[in-house]
């Protein structure tokens, strides 16, 4: 099949190109073209430049192009959508996008989302006392929530995948190493004080393109929705104890009252804070899927950011700040 992927040249967009490249395909992807990895070129993906929120123009790449399936990995308005069924509507056979488990409009609810639990209509409201790193996370949720309900009325044959936190080596944000840098420098690590709100269900990245690969390559598109998480529910106290016993470190907790969290420690990484989880049965119902184990790929992932530190100890995400110490102490 002919396929273009939105977005594809790093993190699992990449990791999807490569794995349907090795299977066959014929990838073309789409990109403001800043990272063109070499291993893609190896494997012979082709590329086209440009902007997806560039809507008057984006439409004149593909004048001349046909594709069986269109993967959009960066789908982030509803404007996204509208521009995207414009461009690709009679054209293609499927339309799969990347979404987000922050569409749902509870994120500490204390049970798991099936994939019809989702209010089209719910709005988040902006919270002024947030920081903006918080603040961005309600627009982005607003955002995948309003990017989904354009979908469902537009004619196009679509699938919608909704991955939890997605994490794995050369994740771009560096959430797992925000806990490992500080394991390895012996600084303190700030938690939620009440164990409830913080359960994670991370998403290995290696599965998100492995799902996206079965679903292009099923090529059936029924109107659906998937949730795609990981196979454990665990806390993060528990998570940063397996981080500290591969990093041959002990641990620092501090704990801390969740808005306060969330209010002075602007970059606590996303979603480490909340107790947003779901139930991924209808991906393993319907295609087969079955995530990686979380200890093996927590394991990988770490061992990765170990070898690796030498390179991240100045990312500025990672590194440690005045005012986390401050408020740990």
């Amino acid at each position: 099949m002919k396929v273009l992927i939105i977005g594809g040249t790093i993190f699992y967009g990449k990791l999807l190109a490569l794995e349907l490249l090795q299977q066959g395909h014929s990838v073309t992807i789409f990109s403001r073209g800043n990272i063109i990895p070499k291993e893609l070129t190896t494997a012979g993906a082709n590329f086209i430049k440009g902007d997806r929120t560039n809507y008057a123009e984006f439409p004149h790449y593909f004048t001349d192009q046909r594709f069986d399936v269109v993967y959009d990995n960066c789908v982030m308005t509803a404007a996204d959508i509208e521009n995207a069924v414009t461009t690709f509507k009679d054209k293609i056979s499927h339309y799969i996008i990347c979404s987000s488990v922050a569409v749902y409009s509870d994120w500490d609810r204390q049970t798991p989302y099936h994939e019809a639990e989702i209010d089209y209509d719910f709005v988040m409201q902006p919270n002024t006392s947030l920081t903006p790193t918080n603040q961005w996370l309600i627009d982005y949720g607003n955002g995948k929530r309003a990017a989904e309900k354009a979908l469902l009325g537009s004619g196009i044959p679509y699938t919608i995948i909704r991955p939890t936190v997605i994490q794995g080596e050369q994740d771009p944000f560096a959430r797992m190493w925000y806990y490992i840098e500080r394991l390895l420098t012996k600084h303190p690590i700030a938690i939620p004080n009440n164990p409830k709100v913080a359960q994670l269900q991370h998403t290995y990245v290696q599965d998100i393109a492995r799902f996206a690969a079965l679903v292009i390559n099923k090529n059936k598109p029924e109107g659906k929705a998937y949730n795609i998480a990981g196979d454990t529910e665990h806390s993060l106290e528990s998570y940063i104890e397996q981080l500290a016993k591969l990093c041959q470190q002990k641990i620092q907790i501090s704990h801390i009252d969740n808005q306060s969290l969330r209010e002075r420690l602007p970059n606590y990484p996303l979603f480490f804070d909340r107790a947003l989880t779901v139930n991924s049965s209808s991906a393993q119902t319907d295609y087969g899927f079955q995530p990686t184990p979380s200890a093996e790929w927590i394991t990988k992932t770490a061992q990765w950011y170990i070898d690796q530190q030498a390179d991240l100890l100045d990312k500025a995400d990672a590194c440690l700040r005045e005012e986390e110490l401050n408020t740990l102490t």
